[in-house]
């Protein structure tokens, strides 16, 4: 339908804006964020310039439609910024290669910012410090997700092979851990399902989507995962990321 043309290096990440999806955020290799009109002329509606090394992750801010959004770069730096503006607001200089990157539900003021060292930090963007740390991980943190209808508790992956459910107030150790490193390698990606208590998880051993049931936060197992898993693609690795329409009938 359309081919947007303007970063002079990979595009690495895209994100829809929250609600209308009349907006594009992407990051690219040249180490310049850009927004993006969706519909219209989808022109370059701006150019964000802070990072110095390419962009590894971006996230929308979701409790002010958009209003702010988050990016992650391999200068070892976290900027939250003013979408309209396109000031940035906050930069914080993680101590260790930040790896991925998101909001909380309710509050645009925490950002959790998972590292290359196996940490997530919950970060008080007013106060500029670690409110928070969670630190089971071995290995390098490759998503964080917030369980389906749930902004307390949220789901982390690794290079480590693992799977951990998280309860955002308490740090010292996960609600659940699925470890099976004799079946499934890392987790890269984890999708949402829109329709189900479900998420989708990509594996780049198998070269599978995995798709887990959420029983609740009340229940002794939070994840489930399901028989049936979803393959097609001969090889697996960092680059196959779900994603789930928003029937929840089509993944791709």
């Amino acid at each position: 339908v359309h081919t947007w043309l303007g970063h002079a290096r990979g595009v690495s990440c895209a994100r829809i804006f929250p609600g209308t999806g009349h907006l594009m955020l992407s990051g690219s290799l040249d180490c310049r964020v850009k927004i993006w009109s969706v519909l219209g002329d989808r022109s370059c509606q701006r150019t964000y310039i802070g990072h110095n090394k390419p962009i590894r992750d971006l996230t929308f801010s979701s409790t002010d439609a958009g209003g702010h959004f988050a990016s992650a770069a391999f200068d070892g730096f976290c900027k939250h910024w003013d979408t309209e503006t396109g000031q940035c607001v906050v930069a914080i200089e993680h101590r260790r290669q930040p790896t991925c990157i998101r909001y909380c539900q309710r509050r645009p003021d925490l950002l959790l910012i998972g590292g290359s060292d196996g940490k997530i930090g919950l970060w008080d963007l007013r106060m500029m410090r670690v409110a928070r740390e969670y630190s089971a991980h071995q290995d390098a943190v490759n998503s964080v997700t917030w369980l389906p209808g749930d902004d307390e508790l949220f789901v982390s992956t690794s290079d480590d092979k693992t799977v951990r459910v998280w309860r955002l107030v308490e740090e010292k150790a996960p609600l659940q851990t699925l470890q099976k490193p004799d079946v499934y390698d890392a987790y890269p990606a984890v999708a949402v399902h829109p329709t189900e208590p479900a998420l989708l998880f990509s594996s780049t051993a198998t070269s599978a989507i995995l798709p887990m049931t959420v029983a609740g936060g009340t229940s002794s197992v939070i994840l489930r995962p399901r028989h049936r898993s979803i393959v097609g693609h001969q090889t697996g690795g960092n680059v196959c990321r779900p994603s789930v329409s928003p029937d929840g009938r089509i993944v791709a």
